[in-house]
């Protein structure tokens, strides 16, 4: 269903409002595809065990590509069914036996109406990743030939602020917008030789983490230049810097919602 066709049907809806984790490693993505499990279609599914007859729409707050994992963010229920408090908590203890291995709800409430999109206030994401071979994991890369995890660190600290995300956007696709805000970018080397690639902002394009971790990783290795980065940050380069990274590393590890007593 389109975007435009559940905003029609949303007039005679009614609003829910889920908090939820879940394992990329067994979705292909959020939104629905034919032909794979995504976590829109499994969820669903979920749902429809318990209320077989009622139609469901579903808003998530990220599209998130396939594997690519994360402990916190939301999804908007839309359907004609009419949940008091208690139905919803048997509703979410049901939802977590059923979904266990792979989605874990944290809370469901009943809402008014609104546009999930206008309460985002940030999104964090972090890509796990090593240049020891014996650490990799499921969820950790490893990278071969990073001589300098120094200039991670320092090209890291560069993408705070307004910067240039053309050189970051999927498989050379064009984007209306040109720039981003960065609230925050940084390393995190953690103690057992793994690292951590931290990012905040309000959103994201498409592949965008995931290309700005390969500019750093070309950084690393001595095929960028720190002087190149710099130079496409701020212009309006168009130029890919990076490549994109394998997705199981990367984790939404929180979605921040703003203005949340309206929805009470």
């Amino acid at each position: 269903m389109s975007y435009l066709s559940i905003l029609k049907e949303s007039m005679k809806k009614n609003y829910y409002l889920l908090h939820f984790k879940f394992n990329g490693l067994h979705f292909h993505g959020v939104q629905k595809q034919p032909n794979f499990t995504t976590l829109s279609s499994y969820l669903e599914s979920a749902l429809k065990t318990f209320f077989p007859t009622t139609n469901f729409s579903l808003i998530f707050s990220s599209r998130l590509d396939a594997l690519v994992s994360s402990s916190s963010m939301y999804v908007q229920v839309l359907c004609e069914e009419r949940w008091n408090q208690d139905d919803l908590t048997t509703l979410q203890t049901n939802l977590n036996k059923r979904m266990h291995d792979f989605v874990y709800i944290y809370s469901i409430g009943s809402t008014p109406k609104f546009h999930l999109q206008d309460f985002i206030e940030e999104k964090t994401y972090q890509y796990c990743f090593t240049d020891k071979k014996n650490l990799e994991s499921s969820t950790v890369v490893h990278f071969s030939d990073l001589h300098n995890i120094e200039i991670i660190k320092e090209a890291a600290s560069l993408f705070n602020g307004e910067i240039n995300i053309l050189p970051f956007s999927f498989r050379g696709k064009e984007t209306q917008e040109t720039t981003r805000i960065i609230h925050s970018s940084s390393l995190i080397c953690k103690e057992d030789g793994t690292y951590v690639f931290e990012v905040r902002a309000r959103g994201f394009i498409r592949g965008q983490v995931r290309m700005m971790m390969g500019a750093l990783v070309k950084l690393a290795s001595s095929q960028l230049t720190l002087d190149e980065f710099k130079e496409a940050l701020h212009s309006k380069q168009k130029k890919k810097l990076g490549f994109m990274v394998p997705a199981k590393a990367l984790l939404l590890v929180e979605t921040k919602l703003k203005n949340l007593d309206v929805l009470k």
